[in-house]
């Protein structure tokens, strides 16, 4: 029978499935730090333009 090569295809298959979506998901939390960062900056100069006492840099 070919079970034996139908479940490795289909190891093989969920293993690039997996690999694919732990790309993606390291791409989503990439992009969600640089937003995150970018924010922070924003805030940071807003913070600064309010009160330049207090924020200079």
């Amino acid at each position: 029978t070919n079970d034996y090569l139908d479940n490795f295809q289909k190891f093989w298959y969920r293993a690039g499935v997996l690999e694919l979506e732990t790309i993606v998901l390291k791409k989503q939390k990439s992009i969600l730090l640089e937003e995150n960062a970018r924010l922070k900056e924003h805030v940071k100069s807003r913070m600064a333009s309010l009160h330049p006492t207090n924020f200079s840099s």
